[in-house]
This record gives C-alpha cells, sequence and structure tokens, in this order.
C-alpha cells in the first residue's frame, strides 16, 4: 500500500472524516477506519513509504521520537534492516511471512499511523498483554518456532538485540542453524530475572 497524497492531505481527510462522524455521518468513519486497519495489515506498508514517513516524521520532533522508538524495537527484534541506500528491509527466511512476524511488522505500523502519520487523531496501544507474574515475566524477545515435515516441533530460533539464538526442542542452545544436536556444541541455559533492569534473561551455563 503506498500513500499517494502528502501528509497533510491524509490528516485534513481524516479530521473532515472524523468531524462527519460527529456531525452524523458514521459512514465515513467506517471507511476511514478500514483503511486505517489495510495499513496496519499490510505487511509492507511501512518498507514501501519509508522516505515519506520518514520526510513527516522529519518535520515534527515527537513524531521523529515516535518514529525513532518504533524502528529501533523493529531493529532489536530483527524485523526490518536498513540498507545503505536508505531502503528497509523485512527479515524474513521465507517468502511466506509468519504469524509472528506479521503481528510485530503490525506493532510497528500502529506506532507510524498513530504517533507519526496521524498524532491526536488514531489512539493505540502498544503495552504487552497483562500476565500474572506469578506465572510469567515479560520477554525482550521473539521466538519463532520450527517445525519438521510431520509436523513436530523441532526448536526454535529466538531474535534479540539484532541477532539471532538458536535452540532444539529440548530448549538447548545451539552454536548454529546447523549445529549437531548431539555433539559439543549443545549448551543448556538458565533463566534469571536482572537485577538492576528487572528483566527476565538468559544466560547460557557455563559462562
Amino acid at each position: 500500500m503506498a500513500l499517494r497524497e502528502s501528509n497533510g492531505g491524509h490528516r485534513a481527510a481524516l479530521k473532515a472524516a472524523l468531524g462527519e462522524r460527529r456531525g452524523g455521518g458514521p459512514a465515513a468513519a467506517a471507511v476511514i477506519g478500514q483503511a486505517l486497519v489495510a495499513m496496519r495489515r499490510d505487511p509492507e506498508f511501512f518498507v514501501d513509504n519509508a522516505k515519506l514517513i520518514e520526510g513527516v516524521a522529519n518535520a515534527d520532533p515527537q513524531a521523529r521520537g515516535a518514529l525513532a522508538a518504533a524502528l529501533s524495537e523493529a531493529e532489536f527484534l530483527s524485523i526490518l534492516r536498513k540498507a545503505e541506500d536508505g531502503s528497509y528491509k523485512i527479515l524474513s527466511n521465507s517468502p511466506q511471512l509468519s504469524d509472528n512476524l506479521r503481528y510485530h511488522l503490525g506493532q510497528l505500523h500502529l506506532a507510524v499511523i498513530g504517533g507519526v502519520l496521524f498524532p491526536g487523531s488514531v489512539q493505540w496501544s502498544s503495552r504487552p498483554y497483562l500476565v500474572d507474574p506469578r506465572l510469567t515475566t515479560p520477554k525482550y524477545w521473539r521466538d519463532v518456532y520450527r517445525y519438521n515435515a510431520d509436523g513436530e516441533l523441532d526448536g526454535w530460533t529466538r531474535y534479540f538485540d539484532k541477532t539471532r539464538a538458536v535452540f532444539n526442542r529440548n530448549g538447548m542452545l545451539l552454536d548454529g542453524m546447523l549445529a549437531d544436536e548431539e555433539g559439543d556444541s549443545v549448551r543448556a541455559v538458565k533463566y534469571q530475572i536482572a537485577e538492576k533492569t528487572r528483566r527476565l534473561e538468559m544466560y547460557p551455563i557455563g559462562e
């Protein structure tokens, strides 16, 4: 989905539609809502419009900060990578994007829509789902599970801090994607909450 108007045009159209809604015209608001949902769900929305979005953000310090924060998190989780020519690439090992990757791209798009393109007109929440702390704790990574030809769990790849860690189906850390699971390259890991950050951290046993 490529944006064909200036950001000012989009903001004016949105405000006009919202104003019409308050005056008794819900149909226009429904159309706007559908368009925003389509932006969020289109996995290539940001990469197709990166230059325009960055141009809009650079004109407003608050929008620039919102975009920088959203891109920082996307790069931390290995969702996107910025090329030398300024373009962005979605990081996927397969042409078919996983649901996990689509979710995080959608979160990026929500931040762009609400923090850059339509600030003050569109509200969204980027807060993670609430989980009882007696059950688990927030994790600052994303896990993408792998399955074999029989549909059985084969392991998972963990993305964090612009890097990755590969695990076998038993939760053992591998030194590489093609590592021998029975060899010396397999290591157990432990999880602890760091005292300073209060974040759950992963530590290979022996380090």
